[in-house]
């Protein structure tokens, strides 16, 4: 279906609330709503994620175009990855392009620690915010925030001691992604389950959150 330009693939279910995907790997849209919904609210509903579309739509054929055993990912986007010789190990990332420097002899283990390293303090230096923002707002407390190499977990909180872990992957997705699971992982400071309670709690202070989380459930980035 042609919705505001976009072709859309609309599925009704017996649901309550309307659901934008971004498919990867191709960025095919998909919607799911309730069985009653109409087109004009279909048209309202892109509308108002019409932003969200370009901005993933464009992120997704970056990391499509660039993605092979060189790419470096970060927030989102891909970089072709250029490896340099040097004295000592560096990264920079320009808008286009990274540099890795890479001392003589080193080997892929050690290249691997380093960059391990390397987004655990670009994950770190984006989170603290975050999670500070997060903490005025809901009036709730992290006393640790930690990180940690998930394979299967985007975070997970330590409710008892009010520890909050970030899987280092996340520096790999879109910063909206960070801000989700920081929220997700600080609500269960107060609230330990995923029940009703901690979703009206999510609703409350992202409404957005479960587009968010779907969209991670597809990622491609592991």
């Amino acid at each position: 279906m042609n919705i505001n330009g976009y072709e859309i693939e609309v599925i009704k279910k017996r649901i309550k609330h309307l659901h934008l995907y971004l498919l990867p790997p191709d960025g095919r849209l998909r919607i799911t709503c309730p069985l009653y919904t109409t087109k004009a609210q279909l048209a309202q509903f892109v509308a108002l994620h019409r932003d969200w579309i370009d901005r993933h739509t464009a992120q997704l054929q970056a990391a499509q175009n660039a993605r092979d055993d060189s790419a470096f990912y970060l927030w989102g986007k891909a970089y072709p990855l250029q490896e340099v010789t040097g004295n000592a190990f560096s990264l920079t990332v320009t808008e286009d392009a990274a540099s890795l420097t890479v001392p003589a002899g080193a080997t892929e283990e050690a290249k691997a620690s380093y960059l391990k390293e390397w987004y655990r303090a670009a994950l770190i230096k984006e989170a603290t915010p975050l999670l500070q923002r997060w903490e005025s707002v809901t009036k709730m407390e992290c006393r640790e925030l930690r990180t940690r190499d998930m394979k299967t977990r985007w975070g997970t909180c330590n409710t008892k001691e009010k520890r909050i872990w970030l899987s280092l992957r996340l520096a790999k997705l879109p910063k909206e992604c960070l801000n989700y699971v920081v929220l997700h992982e600080l609500v269960h400071t107060a609230i330990p389950n995923h029940g009703a309670a901690f979703k009206a709690a999510l609703t409350q202070y992202l409404p957005d959150w479960r587009i968010i989380q779907k969209q991670m459930k597809n990622s491609a980035i592991y």
